[in-house]
């Protein structure tokens, strides 16, 4: 793996992180999904830059996080349209 390849693994890593935290704290469907995909990336980008290291279960563990958050998401976009608040659905809080 190269430098420019290192510092966007670690620029996706932060990002996830970040968009993870806000999701949780500010309980964000935007912020949810952002995560989930943005934790998939990272997974892709393990995958593909460290294919075989020793530390290729964390792509499951990076796959899960992402899970974790669409699912999240859903059940927030799902909670939100049935409690009848459509215009929480598209709020950044």
């Amino acid at each position: 793996m190269t430098d420019p390849e290192l510092i966007a693994y670690l620029l996706v890593f932060a990002l996830s992180v970040v968009w993870s935290g806000f999701s949780v704290n500010r309980k964000s469907i935007l912020f949810s999904m952002l995560a989930g995909m943005s934790w998939w990336v990272l997974a892709i980008s393990h995958l593909y830059g460290y294919a075989t290291s020793t530390f290729l279960s964390f792509v499951w563990l990076y796959f899960g996080f992402g899970a974790v958050f669409w699912i999240y998401g859903f059940a927030l976009t799902i909670t939100s349209y049935l409690s009848g608040k459509e215009s929480e659905v598209f709020e950044l809080r």
